[in-house]
């Protein structure tokens, strides 16, 4: 599949935030719009930034896209730069104890994945009785979104780290994709089982408004 860059699409750095992109989104949509443009590709265009939107927007999503990015620029980078693996070369040389400090750390964090994995599996199997008491897994999905947010960001800085001592950083671009998608799945059952138990109370309040008009009337 072709890699889009969505940051160029809207015309945006890397590293714009939400209110940037958002502006830059709705302006660009007003000026391509098929209804408003003349240009022949105005409706590809208009699909394209919606596309580019959708994904930047997301927080999660995003983060997954970026993986993409990182790999895509990485790969140029490695065909027509033959000395870009040798940059950082001096600083690597020079203390190879740096090097397995890294590599220590890395070892060290990769040993909580499997933690973070068994908390979310728990929190899914729990959601099935979510009706006994939302609030408090409501607390509980919040606050596994919150740490495994967090964790993403330490392993992303890992992740870096590694890159600048010539590390094999694979093994943690595949953590950081499985636990964003791990996220997004938490997110969907949550929804689905919080739309799920308002149709039942909305169904139990129906039904009780119901037997007391017939209580009204009998009387």
């Amino acid at each position: 599949m072709e890699f889009i860059n969505y940051y160029a699409i809207l015309g945006v750095s890397r590293d714009a935030g939400f209110e940037e992109i958002r502006k830059q989104y709705h302006k660009l949509l007003h000026d391509y719009h098929p209804d408003v443009s003349k240009d022949e590709d105005a409706s590809q265009k208009t699909a394209l930034l919606i596309k580019a939107y959708t994904v930047l927007k997301d927080a999660t999503a995003r983060r997954m896209y970026d993986l993409e990015y990182d790999e895509h620029f990485r790969s140029i980078s490695n065909k027509f730069s033959s000395g870009a693996s040798t940059r950082y070369s001096g600083v690597r040389s020079s203390s190879v104890s740096m090097t397995q400090k890294v590599n220590d750390r890395i070892s060290e964090a990769l040993e909580k994945f499997d933690y973070y994995i068994l908390c979310k599996d728990m929190i899914v199997e729990k959601l099935a009785h979510y009706s006994a008491n939302p609030t408090a897994y409501n607390m509980q999905v919040k606050e596994w979104l919150m740490h495994a947010t967090k964790y993403i960001h330490k392993l992303e800085n890992l992740r870096n780290t590694a890159e600048l001592f010539g590390l094999d950083s694979n093994i943690l671009d595949v953590k950081i994709y499985s636990l964003c998608k791990s996220m997004i799945e938490l997110k969907i059952i949550h929804e689905r089982v919080q739309d799920e138990l308002v149709h039942s109370t909305s169904n139990v309040r129906s039904r009780s408004k119901k037997i007391n008009f017939k209580k009204v009337n009998s009387k």
